[in-house]
């Protein structure tokens, strides 16, 4: 057999941003979001041929740059240090992640958690917060209180049947060691009236992922202000997360 094969070489990057922590600021909490899409290719029934990526994953990037200015705004900084990494190449199998796990700024074994964002807009608010890989390490505890303080209550979701929890650049650290969970969006509604009127399947990884006026993003951020308060909690928490 033989094939004709055409490639070229390109150089891309991580983006990173560091806020130094106090007493423990040799360590860190990451929070991670990556910033590729796929760029454009064949025109859609509309024409349209650019991948935007607004929700995947513009939406977890505002996350992480939203997040790096609250915390930067404290009175007093978190005691271990907070890592906002913008990693490139998630859509093309992990790349960037996996590269900087290799290479990275604060060693794996010094990485207290992993809090990665991935397409988290547009969202109703609802009552349940959804785990996925939860039950597996000390990671629980700081979500459920952070859930409880908003009034939510927290699900484990351990049927991993559609291998969400290996797609995203959290699981390069979970090889590494470092703690990490994935949170899904539940379906106990607040507003039942209320639905999601930008359902996944009309958008994901298409041209049509584009910022729309009727985006639902109350629970875009309580899931946001929830992150906050478990990455505040793991940065100031005397030990590191531990795996169950």
């Amino acid at each position: 057999m033989s094939m004709d094969v055409e490639y070229e070489v390109n150089e891309t990057c991580n983006v990173a941003g560091l806020l130094p922590g106090t007493d423990k600021q040799d360590e860190a909490v990451v929070f991670s979001a990556h910033w590729d899409h796929f760029g454009y290719s064949i025109p859609d029934e509309k024409g349209d041929s650019i991948y935007n990526g607004a929700a995947d994953n513009g939406s977890g990037m505002a996350a992480v740059l939203l997040l790096a200015k609250k915390y930067s705004e404290l009175p007093e900084r978190p005691r271990r240090s907070m890592f906002f990494l913008i990693p490139t190449l998630e859509e093309s199998g992990l790349f960037g992640s996996e590269y900087y796990c290799g290479h990275p700024v604060f060693p794996m074994e010094k990485t207290a958690a992993c809090i990665n964002f991935d397409c988290i807009a547009p969202e109703p608010l609802t009552r349940d917060v959804v785990v996925l890989g939860g039950g597996k390490c000390e990671l629980d505890r700081h979500i459920t209180a952070c859930a409880g303080a908003q009034g939510r209550y927290v699900v484990f979701n351990n049927d991993n049947s559609d291998g969400w929890f290996f797609r995203s650049d959290h699981f390069n650290f979970v090889k590494k060691g470092v703690p990490a969970v994935v949170i899904e969006y539940g379906t106990d509604l607040v507003d039942p009236s209320h639905p999601n009127k930008y359902p996944r399947s009309l958008w994901y990884h298409k041209p049509s992922d584009e910022y729309r006026e009727d985006w639902v993003l109350d629970g875009t951020i309580a899931h946001i202000n929830m992150m906050f308060g478990v990455g505040l909690s793991v940065a100031n928490a005397e030990n590191r997360p531990a795996w169950y």
